[in-house]
């Protein structure tokens, strides 16, 4: 009889240590599973570890759309520079606007070109006064949309 509650004393003691050292896999409950799945999405520069690519440098470059403009390219670069004179009084900012035209006319540029490369520093490192090179190169879309009018009446591309 006490050999009998000594057995029943161990086993109990055994069972002790084995419910308390259980792995969670030999756990009373059913295990469960989890898994992670995030939506698929384009990685946007700036979010990733990884150094950009000339992919991703091309998608943040890449404006929605071209300019709906007709005519000869430098007459629209002309015509532009004017109304950016008229809207300003002050000789030397007009005398600004003309330097940003020349330097635009130039070097080639339509407005299509400085729409799509936004960077008023270009006009800026050119000589142009830093104010004036950001209206040049922000307004181009404002003024096709509200005043261009076509120079020679040609179809838009």
């Amino acid at each position: 009889m006490i050999r009998e509650q000594i057995y029943r004393a161990e086993r109990r003691r055994l069972e002790g240590q084995k419910s308390r050292s259980r792995l969670p896999s030999e756990s009373a409950y059913p295990p469960i599973t989890i898994t992670n799945v995030l939506p698929a999405q384009a990685t946007q520069p700036g979010m990733s570890s990884s150094p950009p690519t000339p992919e991703d440098a091309s998608i943040c470059s890449t404006k929605a759309s071209r300019l709906k403009i007709a005519g000869f390219r430098d007459a629209n670069v002309q015509a532009y520079c004017d109304w950016q004179q008229s809207q300003v009084a002050n000789e030397s900012w007009k005398d600004g606007f003309r330097k940003a035209c020349d330097v635009a006319l130039g070097d080639g540029l339509d407005l299509d070109q400085i729409d799509e490369l936004s960077d008023p520093e270009y006009f800026k490192n050119r000589g142009v006064k830093w104010g004036i090179a950001r209206r040049f190169v922000r307004d181009i879309r404002y003024w096709v949309d509200n005043f261009y009018c076509s120079v020679d009446g040609g179809e838009s591309d």
